[in-house]
């Protein structure tokens, strides 16, 4: 009896992308109904208004602190830093030959962050209270929150997977940073950055289920055959595919990539001498909306790294 184990055979390319779409159709579900249930209770419900207040109140800065790092949270959105990074992702998506990916990318950008404008601006209005400095002005979802996590998704989207690993790290932590760091210096509500982050879940399932649909039609299909059988022919290449299809591989190494970048985030919040107020409710409430925040961003990139390298590679 030989000890050499040979490999399951791959599944088929129609079977993986039914796989990816009933992913994307799980994931859109689930961020819709937290996006609802997140505004419902934070914008609407006195209660939920309260405790979201709370929260963002346990979290203990001066407006020195604020003013100095203002700037620095900003810049993770700026407008040019945001374009620069799609145009990275257009590009690799273009020398991928993967065109099913750049249109998935596009649809999370761009419908994540429409919607998250029409919501704030139109269609949520939030009642008054008088609970905090805020106000009345709605300010959930949080723009910035979506852009910054938007752009990471559309960046995992389209990574080759020789390099996807790191790239999920620090598309994390680019998310992560700017997610974290609006609650930080008080422009957004810890409630205001779950709904983005739910908002862009329903996007992300969206996308990637047009990506899913896309690479199924027979053109885009010979495309990716054509260009496997040129890649394939690279030792390194043949390992990683066939370690790919390895479920505890897969998601220790991406997931925990994505979570650990939160690790990362945290210990920057803490040389930054972030602190909460010292009693129960403020420590409970504020580092548990820190926490709530990273681990969302993590594992929403992480996992959506994950289907794709698995379902549609």
């Amino acid at each position: 009896m030989s000890s050499t184990e040979t490999a399951p055979p791959a599944p088929p390319v129609a079977q993986l992308h039914g796989h990816a779409r009933r992913w994307a159709l799980a994931v859109a579900a689930a961020g819709l109904l937290v996006l609802l249930v997140t505004v419902a209770w934070n914008v609407y419900a006195p209660w939920g208004q309260r405790l979201d207040t709370r929260a963002f109140g346990s979290i203990a800065i001066t407006e020195t602190f604020r003013h100095q790092h203002l700037g620095t949270v900003l810049a993770a959105v700026e407008v040019r830093a945001l374009a620069a990074a799609f145009a990275v992702c257009v590009v690799l998506a273009a020398w991928r030959r993967r065109f099913d990916l750049a249109l998935g990318a596009l649809v999370v950008v761009v419908g994540a962050n429409l919607m998250a404008y029409l919501t704030r601006t139109h269609l949520v209005h939030r009642p008054d209270y008088g609970l905090d400095h805020l106000g009345p002005l709605n300010s959930s979802p949080s723009g910035h929150a979506v852009a910054s996590c938007s752009i990471a998704i559309a960046i995992v989207l389209v990574t080759p997977m020789t390099i996807r690993l790191w790239v999920t790290f620090f598309a994390t932590l680019w998310a992560s940073w700017a997610a974290l760091g609006v609650v930080v210096v008080r422009m957004n509500r810890p409630g205001d950055v779950v709904a983005a982050i739910a908002l862009v879940a329903l996007w992300t399932g969206v996308g990637v289920g047009v990506a899913a649909l896309v690479a199924g039609r027979p053109q885009q299909r010979r495309m990716l055959r054509d260009y496997r059988t040129q890649v394939r022919g690279l030792g390194w290449q043949r390992t990683r595919e066939a370690r790919v299809s390895n479920a505890p591989y897969g998601l220790t190494l991406l997931v925990l990539s994505g979570l650990s970048a939160v690790v990362v985030m945290g210990v920057l919040l803490v040389s930054w001498g972030v602190g909460v107020l010292s009693n129960p409710v403020g420590l409970v409430l504020g580092i548990g909306s820190l926490l709530l925040i990273g681990g969302l961003v993590g594992g929403l990139v992480g996992a959506t790294s994950r289907a794709v390298e698995k379902y549609l590679r």
